[in-house]
């Protein structure tokens, strides 16, 4: 049985390192626009400037996120150089700390196939393939903040001070990875659930003191940065605003004022948003997510929040539903913000599938018409994707593709044990689904539509006839972030073609509104030499872009000219 303790490790560890292995076939793919490709170039110009403290880019103050993944990542580049391998290999590695932090946290209230089911359904969640593609901040909040959780879980229970120690660690972390969210989730779970133990001692121990010096020293290094860097210069103008504190937009205004209405971002989400992201995101998981949490909410009121036996657990729903509800009602919302409670949920689920084999023959019968439904819409979906959007052309994908759904429909008929019914077949289907988007899909939006990235590698590859010193972007639609990071250089950005010197012949990358309506009118302007690519921003697929009849209809043509003026 894979879910037995007794099982040999290898044998336990097998499925992950399946996940791995399909994160290791998207590891080389290039970063993408817009985020991700911002923050590899800005871990690009820590690691070359080593300024660790203060956060720039293009030179120019950056305040935005903490800085935890541009320190990784500049170690990393360190490391390994400056490539797209660098930049995922740390932090893949940390979603796997996730998922262990995520079976120990499970251990302590629960059975060993609850933990290890846990850690599974986290790891195998199509939300974790995207965060460790489209690499972001929220990949090390989701790990750091379970992290928290479980030691500081474990510190209840066996009132070690390492475990204390290592879960004020892990907020920090959190922190600085994301902001103050990382100390507002442990909060919110932890308070619930001693208010419904009636545990109000643990409201206030000594112990904490320490506990926030040590929280303290973990934040003291980006404090220290952001002092400096902002608030000793209040005249600098950041975000088009002066007079700046840069602790106090971390420490508030970039999370709570997405509450509050002090952050000025917003993109005016519909209510449920989060909700049906959960739907997609959480694949294949999300059907038993649903049913666990609609149990486990019936169950929390049905006690009407009496007092809790202290060898169970009010945590994880608080948690999960505490923190769904505050971030849906924030202004600004994105998809991979609710990533952070996916491993409570996670856990939640893994206790209700468990108590499902126990349930009625009808209630089995339906799962199994549920299951063989999802299986056959992703097989549906990954034929779609494989032979009509993107036809694949390439051998050793396709048979990892077909061996994975090879195994989707033999566990699917095989499997004895009901949990491992439930699992396994979906496991393999999603690890099918994810490698042809790492091994296929991804690798070729990006080496064909991608035009930032793929025309600033061909640039680096040929220095002699592309001079970096000569080359400017014309800023418009191009987003702009990968050029720096593939050139490995801080390239110029212009507004307008009077920036450029008279009697110049340089290189131009600009998109098709400034080449149709503005250098095809000017008359001092001689193109010598004209690329033309096709972009399109791939991170945001559109029905009309995946239909191959349509494709280039709904794409933008991008231009690299080499042009003097005279």
């Amino acid at each position: 049985m894979l879910l037995d303790s007794q099982q040999k490790n290898y044998i336990k560890l097998l499925p992950f390192a399946l996940i791995y292995g399909v994160h290791l076939i998207g590891a080389f793919n290039d970063v993408m626009e817009i985020d991700a490709a911002q923050y590899a170039a800005i871990s690009w110009e820590m690691s070359e400037t080593n300024n660790f403290l203060e956060t720039r880019q293009r030179g120019v103050d950056y305040l935005d996120k903490p800085p935890l993944l541009f320190w990784i990542s500049s170690i990393s580049f360190k490391l390994f150089g400056y490539n797209n391998f660098a930049y995922r290999f740390i932090p893949t590695l940390l979603s796997f700390l996730g998922a262990y932090a995520t079976f120990k946290l499970a251990k302590i209230y629960y059975s060993y196939q609850v933990a290890y089911l846990s850690a599974l359904l986290l790891a195998s969640c199509q939300a974790v393939f995207l965060m460790n593609q489209d690499l972001r901040t929220d990949n090390m909040l989701t790990t750091f903040v379970v992290f928290s959780i479980w030691q500081l879980a474990a510190y209840f229970k066996s009132k070690k001070w390492l475990h204390l120690i290592g879960g004020f660690v892990g907020i920090g972390l959190a922190m600085l990875a994301k902001g103050p969210i990382g100390l507002v989730i442990p909060i919110l779970a932890f308070a619930s659930d001693f208010a419904v133990k009636r545990q109000w001692a643990n409201f206030f121990k000594w112990q904490y003191l320490v506990g926030l010096v040590v929280l303290g020293l973990v934040l003291l290094p980006m404090s220290i940065g952001l002092y400096q860097q902002f608030d000793l210069h209040p005249e600098k103008t950041v975000n088009s605003l002066t007079n700046v504190s840069g602790l106090k937009f971390f420490y508030w205004t970039q999370s709570f004022g997405r509450i509050t209405g002090e952050n000025v971002w917003s993109n005016n989400p519909d209510p449920f948003f989060l909700v049906h992201t959960t739907l997609w995101s959480f694949l294949p998981w999300s059907f038993f997510l649903v049913i666990a949490f609609i149990c486990e909410t019936r169950d929390v009121f049905k006690n009407k929040f009496k007092k809790l036996e202290e060898n169970k657990e009010i945590l994880l729903w608080a948690g999960f539903t505490l923190t769904f509800i505050a971030l849906s009602r924030s202004k600004y919302q994105l998809n991979h913000y609710i990533y952070v409670v996916y491993p409570l949920g996670a856990i939640i689920t893994a206790k209700w599938i468990e108590k499902m084999v126990l349930w009625s023959k009808k209630w089995l019968n339906f799962f199994n018409i549920w299951l063989n439904f999802q299986i056959i819409l992703l097989i549906f979906l990954a034929g779609v994707l494989g032979f009509w959007c993107f036809p694949i052309e390439n051998w050793w994908i396709s048979a990892l593709i077909l061996t994975f759904f090879g195994l989707t429909l033999y566990t699917s008929v095989k499997s004895q044990n009901l949990i491992e019914k439930f699992i396994l077949p979906s496991f393999f289907a999603i690890l099918a689904v994810n490698t042809l988007m790492n091994g296929w899909v991804y690798p070729y939006l990006l080496n064909n539509f991608q035009t930032e990235s793929i025309v600033f590698k061909k640039i680096k590859a040929n220095p002699q006839k592309y001079n970096l010193d000569n080359l400017y972007i014309l800023s418009g639609d191009l987003m702009g972030n990968t050029p720096d990071f593939y050139a490995q250089k801080v390239v110029k950005h212009i507004a307008t073609l009077d920036e450029i010197p008279s009697k110049a012949k340089v290189w131009i990358f600009c998109d098709d509104n400034f080449y149709q309506n503005i250098l095809s009118k000017t008359t001092n302007v001689q193109v010598l030499e004209k690329e033309v690519y096709n972009d399109f921003h791939v991170s945001v697929l559109t029905p009309e872009f995946l239909n191959p009849n349509t494709r280039n209809q709904h794409t933008k043509k991008t231009y690299l000219l080499n042009i003097i003026k005279n």
